[in-house]
This record gives C-alpha cells, structure tokens and sequence, in this order.
C-alpha cells in the first residue's frame, strides 16, 4: 500500500553541527513552502531526538554521528518503537557503512549534504509516497567507485551482469534497461571478458565466489 505524508506533518532534523542543522532548515523550508510540512525543534543529541518524537512526526532528517548515537542497538530499537517514521541520512561525507545500514532497512534513505534542494525531495517522495528506499546518485557512484576496482564496468554493464546472474534473457535485459539487444550482446562480451568466464555457467559461479549474488550494497542494480 502507498505511503503519503499525513496531514500536519511533522520534519526533526538532527545533527551535531549547529550550522548544519539551520542551513538545511531553511534550505528545506524554502523548497516545502507549498507542501504540508512543519519543522520541529533541531536535535543535536539521540536523547534530544528521542524527546521531540510524537505522533506527527514523519520524518527525520539525520546525520547519525552524534556523540550519543549506539549504531549496535539504536536504529533497530528506533524503527521497532517507531515504525511510521521515515529516517533519512545525510552526511557531508560517504559511508559505506550507511549504504549497509540503508539496505538491512535500517533507515530509509541516503543522501549526501552536498545534493541539490531537488533530491531531499525526490527522496522524502520516494520514501513516503512510493515507499521505497532511496540511495542518492552520488552515493550510488561512490559505491561502484569501490566496487569498480574490482570490475571496471560503466552503469549498463553493471546492469546487464546483474541481469545475467537473475537468468534474464538478452531482450528482457534490453528491455529493461532501455538499450538495443545489440548493445547488450556487446555488454555482454565484455562482462565475460572482464571476468574471465565464457558462459552464463562460469558467469555464475564467478558471481557466487565473489559475493555478487548475496551482495545488498549492490541491490539498486538488480532489475525488477
């Protein structure tokens, strides 16, 4: 069932930095003038936060590298005592540690301070009204900067592997992904050559010892 913001809802943003946490007040503010969106009290503690939550509250906005915050018991604890909250990260750095956490459906949402007014929106929509995960595209490109070191492939490649360790034929990928079965086929002779397999057999084996086919960091590139 879809998600929506209820009425009067409610955002907290938290973060230990002060100028932070009221540069994206206002940032946000601006971009949510027209939509149903309040802002409570900034909390730059997990004991803050904890005291400012209620039953409109929605959504929180959170950099979790606060002095107080228990990676081993809070956000499992948190989403058990508050499992209509929306928690999205935001970091003014990349943590695969946060892609991790986004993908065990620890949080919801991670986007990157940097990202445009454009993309907390997408991603409060994406969490909310459609209610699904949301990784920021630069967060996505960080992740196959480290995954790439062991594969060099470019985002239709990486599409095209998956769909293959999924047993997609060649036109259902293409179909997919927006591309010729041409160009696929060529992506496909790439990823064999990259791996060293020769065939959908060896391809999948290579996949399954080296974790490819267990690997949640690399969900988003599954094809539905």
């Amino acid at each position: 069932m879809e998600s929506t913001l209820p009425k009067n809802s409610e955002f907290i943003i938290a973060d230990p930095n002060h100028d932070s946490r009221v540069g994206l007040k206002e940032m946000l503010r601006r971009k949510f003038s027209q939509r149903n969106i309040e802002f409570k009290d900034y909390a730059s503690t997990t004991a803050k936060l904890q005291s400012l939550i209620d039953a409109n509250v929605s959504t929180i906005i959170l950099n979790p590298f606060m002095p107080d915050y228990d990676f081993t018991t809070t956000p499992l604890k948190f989403r058990q005592l508050h499992p209509h909250i929306k928690i999205i990260l935001t970091t003014p750095n990349f943590s695969q540690f946060l892609v991790n956490c986004v993908n065990k459906n620890l949080f919801h949402a991670y986007i990157l301070k940097s990202a445009a007014p454009k993309i907390y929106e997408c991603a409060i929509d994406k969490v909310h009204i459609h209610n699904q995960p949301y990784l920021h595209s630069e967060v996505q490109e960080k992740v196959l900067d480290i995954i790439n070191l062991k594969l060099p492939f470019n985002e239709f490649e990486w599409q095209t592997f998956y769909g293959l360790i999924q047993l997609k034929k060649t036109e259902e990928i293409a179909a997919a992904i927006n591309k010729s079965t041409s160009s696929v086929s060529t992506y496909i002779t790439t990823i064999y050559q990259a791996t060293h397999t020769y065939d959908l057999r060896t391809l999948l084996k290579y996949a399954v010892q080296n974790n490819f086919t267990s690997n949640p960091e690399l969900d988003f590139w599954r094809l539905s």
